[in-house]
């Protein structure tokens, strides 16, 4: 069978799949967010590479045609036992309301704060000032940069200077300041008094932060966050209940715009920041391309990673256990395995720097062999069904709406990151802390989540 029918087949029988388990994954949850974000970033340029697409602006790993099945057949299989681990978690525990329907909005604007406002207060104060102190000696030039409107130079300076106090400004940047600036601002829009203006700021700093790093992505992930609550606070405010159910139309329309204007503001900043590496003719060819090369890297940056591993994993390099992360690594005692930096310097000989991305799934294969892929793809679905389960069983409050939204983006990172990296650099386990911290497990005169949806006869609405 050629590569194209092998391809088409597989992603025929993952459509068939997600299909029938629409339900989960076209809901406002973990489980949605994560599969949404596999489809795009991984499972699609993936199967485009095998159907013999070739990118423009990236580059196309040219290895043997089974090498390349096989990491068609390692991102079906995972996705799939994924989805299955969501159904062993329905059955042990309890399907989360959250699932009962795709247009469910948990929350609604007058919904109860249920936080403790003098501890984000707290908490947002002194992120600010950590990230103040460790950005002191940027900020100036960031500013000057700014007003003067200048992409590129802005662009360059982050380059040469973010390797500075990396570690700890991704930490505070990435999850900590953003964190608590959203529970703020949301305090702020239900409270406004003298004590709650100091949330403004904060909010204005957490975007500020985001703009230091070198990447575009953790800005964009933050700004849809925000959107993500605004979106669910607004449109559940009616007073009946014609004006409180969400119509699908409704919700594919604002979706497409938010999905277009995303598009925009990355097409925008990949033109004014010059990433073009070579010469186009005229401006309008440079957005063109600008936005080609977008796409690319949604589609087909982690995509690579799936094909080399499935080459040289383990013909080349030994299966790694996880390994690939630092902090098991030292934690276990073992050695460090930093097994994308190793393929990318052996397939690109002519660079001395460089790393290839890959997700959870393709590293449970790279460590553990197919085996472990179908083990810890039907963990990791139980995993963040859980989660939801979890969320779905605390009371209607916006914390937790918060809470919700931050650990949909580290089902987001799972998609191009290792399960340890996920958890421990983008925030799995610091937002998990901080929903104990500043929410109340039990408060008083809360109910648990009533759900409006489409059907108000649906089981879960029943229980609700």
């Amino acid at each position: 069978m050629s590569v194209s029918s092998y391809a088409i087949l597989w992603a025929g029988l993952v459509a068939v799949l997600l299909t029938l388990t629409r339900r989960r994954w076209t809901s406002v949850s973990c489980v949605g967010a994560y599969v949404v974000s596999y489809l795009v970033m991984d499972y699609v340029g993936l199967v485009f590479l095998g159907c013999g697409y070739e990118f423009e602006t990236r580059e196309t790993p040219y290895v043997p045609e089974e090498s390349l099945k096989l990491a068609i057949l390692i991102a079906s299989l995972g996705i799939t036992f994924f989805l299955v681990g969501i159904r062993l978690t329905e059955t042990l525990f309890g399907a989360p309301r959250i699932y009962s329907n795709h247009c469910i909005l948990p929350v609604a604007a007058d919904s109860p704060l249920g936080m403790r406002k003098r501890l984000v207060g707290g908490l947002a104060l002194i992120y600010a000032l950590i990230f103040l102190f460790l950005a002191r000696h940027d900020l100036p030039a960031i500013f000057r940069f700014v007003l003067s409107a200048d992409a590129y130079g802005l662009y360059q300076y982050r380059l040469d200077t973010v390797s500075q106090n990396l570690t700890l400004l991704v930490t505070v940047t990435y999850n900590l300041l953003p964190f608590a600036a959203l529970c703020g601002i949301i305090i702020f829009w239900r409270q406004r008094s003298l004590s709650t203006w100091v949330f403004v700021p904060t909010f204005f700093l957490a975007c500020l932060g985001k703009v230091i790093l070198v990447h575009k992505e953790p800005l964009t992930v933050f700004v849809i966050q925000c959107c993500i609550v605004w979106f669910l606070l607004r449109a559940n405010q009616g007073q009946n209940d014609d004006d409180v159910k969400f119509h699908r139309a409704s919700t594919l329309v604002r979706g497409a715009a938010a999905v277009f204007v995303t598009f925009a503001i990355m097409t925008l900043l990949m033109w004014k920041t010059h990433e073009l590496d070579y010469f186009v003719a005229s401006p309008i060819e440079e957005i063109k391309m600008s936005a080609k090369l977008v796409l690319e890297r949604v589609f087909g940056r982690v995509s690579n990673g799936y094909i080399y591993i499935a080459d040289m994993v383990p013909d080349r390099y030994p299966h790694y256990g996880f390994h690939n992360s630092l902090m098991w690594a030292r934690a276990m005692g073992g050695e460090f395995v930093p097994i994308n930096k190793e393929i990318f310097l052996d397939t690109h000989s002519n660079m001395w720097a460089g790393s290839i991305s890959s997700d959870s799934l393709i590293n449970y294969y790279g460590g553990f062999g197919m085996w472990g892929l179908i083990g810890f793809s039907t963990l990791q679905g139980m995993f963040l069904a859980g989660i939801d389960l979890w969320i779905s069983r605390r009371p209607a409050t916006l914390g937790w709406l918060v809470v919700l939204v931050f650990m949909m983006s580290f089902c987001f990172y799972l998609t191009e990151t290792t399960l340890f990296g996920a958890l421990m650099g983008f925030g799995g386990i610091s937002f998990f802390i901080h929903a104990i911290l500043i929410n109340p497990l039990h408060p008083q005169q809360e109910e648990p989540f009533v759900l409006d949806s489409i059907g108000d006869d649906s089981p879960w609405a029943r229980a609700a």
